[in-house]
């Protein structure tokens, strides 16, 4: 049996234990604030953690990426949450489309966002000989960082011969997946609610409750992959 003063000892010694535990979990909430991974990849599934794992681990390489996904994803988004964490953070950001791009164009844009990040969405829209200019612009000393979007398989179009393979291995050598919506239906609640908090707040009115029947509702559709169409 404990005397009085052991107990108050053990007691004592439990309230300084968790008073630790909280402080750590309030300092890991306060880093995770400033975290662009946390801020602008929502989601409490498994699959969106593993997506800001992915994001921040990325981002400490100075390596090219590819960044796979069905249409409307948010491969874009995703690039920009990779720039914000990494090296490049202070340079430009600038956004491109595969489909149209040109030699020249490539050459205007590497100079524009020089010491920062370059996204190409779909970058299977490329033509042949801007994938060249590419891969060229790539390996040159000190080039900006290339983050490649794609909703295609580039490695079967690497072996029909429709996209060049050194250019395909060389962005593959880092490479983030985004699931589509309906693989992690347990994001849904948290996005809507994002989004309902947003018009709220564009429109200056307060938030209103958000009835459990209507989440499941949501959470039942048949999503076509994206987060968008939640919008």
């Amino acid at each position: 049996v404990l005397s009085p003063a052991d107990f108050l000892a053990v007691v004592e010694k439990a309230l300084k234990t968790s008073a630790l535990v909280l402080e750590n979990r309030s300092l890991k909430a306060h880093v995770e604030a400033g975290d662009a991974a946390a801020r602008l990849l929502r989601g409490a599934s498994a699959l969106s953690e593993r997506m800001r794992a992915d994001a921040r681990a990325v981002a400490r390489t100075m390596a090219d990426v590819l960044i796979t996904g069905e249409p409307g994803v948010g491969t874009a988004k995703m690039a920009e949450v990779v720039h914000l964490l990494s090296a490049q953070s202070r340079g430009p950001f600038v956004k491109i489309a595969g489909a149209g791009t040109t030699p020249d164009t490539l050459a205007e844009t590497f100079d524009t966002a020089d010491g920062g990040s370059i996204f190409i969405d779909e970058v299977a829209g490329l033509g042949q000989p801007a994938q060249f200019a590419l891969l060229e612009h790539m390996e040159t000393p000190a080039a900006p960082r290339v983050f490649a979007g794609t909703y295609q398989d580039l490695a079967d179009l690497a072996e029909q011969g429709r996209f060049n393979p050194d250019l395909y291995y060389r962005l593959e050598a880092a490479r983030i997946h985004i699931p589509p919506l309906r693989e992690r239906r347990e994001d849904i609640p948290v996005l809507f609610r994002h989004y309902v908090e947003i018009a709220c707040e564009q429109a200056a009115l307060p938030m209103p409750d958000i009835p459990t029947d209507v989440t499941q509702r949501l959470m039942a559709q048949d999503w076509p992959g994206n987060a968008r169409a939640l919008m």
